[in-house]
Protein backbone atom coordinates (compact mmCIF):
# COMPACT_ATOMS: atom_id res chain seq x y z
CA UNK A 1 0.00 0.00 0.00
CA UNK A 2 1.80 3.05 -1.05
CA UNK A 3 0.88 6.49 -0.49
CA UNK A 4 1.69 9.86 -1.64
CA UNK A 5 4.37 11.61 0.20
CA UNK A 6 4.81 15.10 0.99
CA UNK A 7 8.09 16.91 0.86
CA UNK A 8 8.70 16.33 4.72
CA UNK A 9 7.99 12.58 4.75
CA UNK A 10 10.87 12.70 1.05
CA UNK A 11 13.47 13.67 3.18
CA UNK A 12 12.96 10.94 5.77
CA UNK A 13 13.33 7.16 5.71
CA UNK A 14 12.16 4.33 8.48
CA UNK A 15 10.17 4.38 10.85
CA UNK A 16 7.60 7.01 11.86
CA UNK A 17 6.10 5.80 15.06
CA UNK A 18 4.45 2.92 15.06
CA UNK A 19 2.20 3.36 12.36
CA UNK A 20 4.14 4.31 8.70
CA UNK A 21 7.45 3.24 7.35
CA UNK A 22 9.08 5.04 4.44
CA UNK A 23 11.12 3.15 2.44
CA UNK A 24 13.89 4.84 -0.37
CA UNK A 25 14.39 2.35 -3.65
CA UNK A 26 16.91 3.67 -6.16
CA UNK A 27 14.29 5.50 -8.09
CA UNK A 28 11.14 6.19 -5.70
CA UNK A 29 10.35 6.31 -2.32
CA UNK A 30 7.27 4.88 -0.88
CA UNK A 31 5.38 5.14 2.70
CA UNK A 32 3.94 1.85 3.94
CA UNK A 33 2.02 0.70 6.83
CA UNK A 34 4.27 -1.10 9.82
CA UNK A 35 4.14 -4.58 9.26
CA UNK A 36 1.76 -6.14 12.04
CA UNK A 37 4.13 -8.90 13.93
CA UNK A 38 1.53 -9.91 16.94
CA UNK A 39 0.69 -13.33 15.40
CA UNK A 40 4.66 -14.33 14.50
CA UNK A 41 5.75 -16.48 16.82
CA UNK A 42 9.26 -17.32 16.25
CA UNK A 43 11.72 -20.91 16.16
CA UNK A 44 13.92 -21.70 18.68
CA UNK A 45 17.08 -20.54 15.92
CA UNK A 46 15.39 -17.33 15.63
CA UNK A 47 15.30 -16.32 19.65
CA UNK A 48 18.61 -18.09 19.92
CA UNK A 49 19.76 -14.93 16.86
CA UNK A 50 17.81 -12.42 18.77
CA UNK A 51 18.90 -13.55 22.11
CA UNK A 52 23.21 -13.13 20.16
CA UNK A 53 22.21 -10.12 18.60
CA UNK A 54 21.08 -8.90 21.92
CA UNK A 55 24.45 -9.61 23.30
CA UNK A 56 26.22 -8.35 21.02
CA UNK A 57 24.46 -4.37 21.00
CA UNK A 58 25.16 -4.69 24.59
CA UNK A 59 29.10 -5.23 24.38
CA UNK A 60 29.08 -2.90 21.56
CA UNK A 61 26.79 0.09 23.44
CA UNK A 62 29.41 -0.60 26.99
CA UNK A 63 32.23 0.16 24.52
CA UNK A 64 30.52 3.02 22.06
CA UNK A 65 29.10 5.37 25.28
CA UNK A 66 32.48 5.01 27.60
CA UNK A 67 34.73 7.90 26.25
CA UNK A 68 37.87 6.43 27.47
CA UNK A 69 36.99 2.60 25.83
CA UNK A 70 35.35 4.54 22.49
CA UNK A 71 38.68 6.53 22.05
CA UNK A 72 40.96 3.78 22.68
CA UNK A 73 38.93 1.18 19.47
CA UNK A 74 38.93 4.46 17.53
CA UNK A 75 42.38 4.66 17.12
CA UNK A 76 42.53 0.89 16.29
CA UNK A 77 39.90 1.09 13.70
CA UNK A 78 40.26 4.35 12.45
CA UNK A 79 36.75 4.75 11.32
CA UNK A 80 34.42 6.05 13.57
CA UNK A 81 31.42 6.12 11.54
CA UNK A 82 31.57 2.81 11.50
CA UNK A 83 32.49 1.87 15.17
CA UNK A 84 29.50 0.34 16.54
CA UNK A 85 28.90 -2.41 13.62
CA UNK A 86 32.90 -3.16 13.87
CA UNK A 87 32.41 -3.36 18.13
CA UNK A 88 29.84 -5.98 17.30
CA UNK A 89 31.32 -7.84 14.66
CA UNK A 90 34.60 -8.16 17.00
CA UNK A 91 32.06 -9.82 19.75
CA UNK A 92 31.24 -11.78 17.02
CA UNK A 93 34.50 -13.52 16.32
CA UNK A 94 35.57 -13.85 19.77
CA UNK A 95 32.40 -15.68 20.83
CA UNK A 96 33.31 -17.96 17.46
CA UNK A 97 36.96 -17.98 18.61
CA UNK A 98 35.92 -18.95 22.13
CA UNK A 99 33.65 -21.95 21.01
CA UNK A 100 36.16 -23.19 18.66
CA UNK A 101 38.68 -23.62 21.15
CA UNK A 102 36.01 -24.98 23.55
CA UNK A 103 35.21 -27.97 20.54
CA UNK A 104 39.56 -28.34 20.13
CA UNK A 105 39.63 -29.24 24.28
CA UNK A 106 36.85 -31.62 23.95
CA UNK A 107 38.06 -33.32 20.85
CA UNK A 108 41.40 -33.56 22.75
CA UNK A 109 39.72 -34.86 25.65
CA UNK A 110 37.30 -37.42 23.02
CA UNK A 111 40.65 -38.66 21.69
CA UNK A 112 42.56 -39.24 25.04
CA UNK A 113 39.36 -41.10 25.85
CA UNK A 114 39.82 -43.35 22.87
CA UNK A 115 43.46 -44.02 23.31
CA UNK A 116 43.91 -44.41 26.97
CA UNK A 117 40.38 -45.73 28.46
CA UNK A 118 41.55 -47.39 31.63
CA UNK A 119 44.68 -44.90 32.57
CA UNK A 120 42.21 -41.64 31.38
CA UNK A 121 39.44 -42.60 34.24
CA UNK A 122 42.07 -43.50 37.21
CA UNK A 123 43.05 -39.60 36.71
CA UNK A 124 41.95 -37.82 39.86
CA UNK A 125 40.59 -34.14 39.37
CA UNK A 126 39.32 -31.91 42.04
CA UNK A 127 39.64 -35.44 45.21
CA UNK A 128 37.52 -37.73 42.55
CA UNK A 129 38.42 -40.05 39.60
CA UNK A 130 37.48 -38.99 36.32
CA UNK A 131 35.43 -42.17 36.56
CA UNK A 132 33.16 -41.28 39.31
CA UNK A 133 32.62 -37.98 38.64
CA UNK A 134 31.23 -39.54 35.17
CA UNK A 135 29.24 -41.70 37.56
CA UNK A 136 28.01 -38.81 39.99
CA UNK A 137 27.38 -37.13 36.34
CA UNK A 138 25.10 -39.37 34.76
CA UNK A 139 23.04 -39.47 37.61
CA UNK A 140 22.34 -36.07 37.54
CA UNK A 141 23.91 -35.53 40.99
CA UNK A 142 26.38 -32.74 39.56
CA UNK A 143 24.69 -30.11 37.35
CA UNK A 144 27.13 -29.12 35.62
CA UNK A 145 28.08 -30.00 32.04
CA UNK A 146 30.26 -33.30 31.19
CA UNK A 147 33.40 -33.01 30.91
CA UNK A 148 34.69 -30.39 33.08
CA UNK A 149 35.99 -27.78 31.30
CA UNK A 150 38.57 -26.92 33.46
CA UNK A 151 39.77 -30.14 33.62
CA UNK A 152 40.06 -30.89 29.74
CA UNK A 153 43.93 -29.13 29.28
CA UNK A 154 45.45 -31.19 32.38
CA UNK A 155 44.06 -34.23 30.73
CA UNK A 156 45.15 -33.15 27.26
CA UNK A 157 48.69 -32.86 28.34
CA UNK A 158 48.78 -35.65 30.91
CA UNK A 159 47.97 -38.30 28.06
CA UNK A 160 49.53 -36.55 24.73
Amino acid sequence: MSMELSFKEKMIQGRIGKRYVIKHYKTYKVKTKVPDMSNIIPSRGQKRQRRLFRLAVQYAQEIYWNPVKREEKERIYRRPWRLFQKLMKEWFKKRKAKREAAQRRLNIWRRNVAAHPTTLFDTVFDGLRVSELMCAHNEKKISAPWPPLRALPSLALAHT
